[in-house]
């Protein structure tokens, strides 16, 4: 009898992995399923010079996200309440949701990439040299340049939803690099400081302008406002550290220096970039010690700060695509206002 039961479970399990693989076979082969992942096939294997063809891709998914919603608002409409329930349009509003978002992700990786030798030349220039605040640096004046190139494109090739959507993740994905870039200079001096943040000052006030290329009138100022709100947060954190490194408050006033990067960072402050903040000032180990059980016991400031603790792996999972969903509703609603 108990070999004969062992038989009937392992029977029944074959039986139940073989229905499971069958139902995802089926799933995996639905219509919007295998036409959303050949788009997102295309868009991986797509070079960083077809941005045409990405943006092409988006504006189907796009459209296809539009029409699944309507035609289940159809259905709804043509059958008894009763049966509302039974008409999701999640599934294929989420397969396009995620080309949407690959395909402006590969357009703003792309973009970064093109922009890497100027963060590059900002961290490589000899900031411990400079004696003199000057006009905008070279670095900067070829970041300009790039934004002026591509975004008219971009702006031309993209629905404006879409196009707002692109600007958003430009901001989001480039200005942390820019930020983490900073941490890599090599002992600025004051007036190295001062000339960083007439730089920062100077991409601050064109990426307000990055959504407006090509076409003035492409969209209200109400409408970007929580953009603008994202450069003014994003771009402030790179202003904060280098308003600390120009500081010149001795070690021997290290709680005064202390609480000045706790004032200014506050919650984006980390006991690890205030150590490397100090490094980069000159401040041996040594000196750093008491300042570092200072920030930890006192002000209780965390090792590492939040932004680095957050992860970005879940990108493509459900939860984001859903955000991401509600987000895109969101501007189409005030798109329609």
């Amino acid at each position: 009898p108990g070999q004969n039961a062992q038989r009937v479970v392992g029977e029944s399990n074959v039986m139940f992995k073989k229905k499971k693989k069958e139902k995802k076979e089926i799933k995996k082969n639905t219509p919007h399923s295998f036409y959303g992942d050949e788009l997102r096939s295309q868009i991986a294997s797509s070079g960083s010079g077809d941005d045409l063809k990405t943006c092409i891709i988006i504006n189907s998914a796009d459209w296809c996200v539009d029409t699944a919603t309507k035609l289940a608002e159809e259905v709804r409409s043509c059958i008894d309440e009763s049966c509302h329930a039974g008409v999701k349009e999640e599934a294929p509003t989420e397969t396009f949701l995620a080309v949407i978002q690959d395909g402006t992700m590969k357009l703003v990786g792309d973009l970064i990439e093109q922009l890497g030798p100027q963060l590059t030349e900002m961290v490589q220039t000899p900031w411990y040299q400079h004696e003199e605040v000057g006009d905008q640096s070279d670095y900067v004046s070829k970041i300009c340049s790039v934004l002026s190139e591509v975004f008219p494109k971009f702006g031309k090739n993209l629905k404006p939803n879409l196009f707002k959507h692109l600007c958003v993740k430009f901001v989001d994905e480039f200005v942390p690099r820019y930020v983490r870039a900073l941490y890599g200079l090599k002992r600025p001096t004051p007036s190295a400081c001062r000339q960083l943040l007439l730089d920062i000052q100077i991409l601050k006030s064109q990426f307000p302008k990055i959504p407006f290329l090509g076409d003035p009138e492409r969209f209200r100022e109400r409408e970007l406002k929580a953009y603008n709100m994202l450069v003014r947060i994003s771009m402030g954190r790179g202003e904060a550290i280098l308003k600390f490194l120009e500081s010149e408050i001795p070690p021997s006033e290290g709680t005064i220096l202390a609480d000045q990067y706790s004032e200014l960072l506050q919650d984006d402050g980390s006991v690890t970039d205030f150590l490397r903040l100090l490094e980069m000032k000159g401040i041996g180990t040594k000196e750093q010690k008491p300042l570092r059980e200072y920030l930890e016991k006192t002000k209780g400031m965390p090792l590492s700060s939040k932004r680095n603790n957050a992860s970005h792996s879940d990108s493509k999972g459900t939860d984001t695509i859903r955000r991401f969903r509600d987000g895109m509703n969101k501007i189409k609603d005030k798109l329609k206002e």
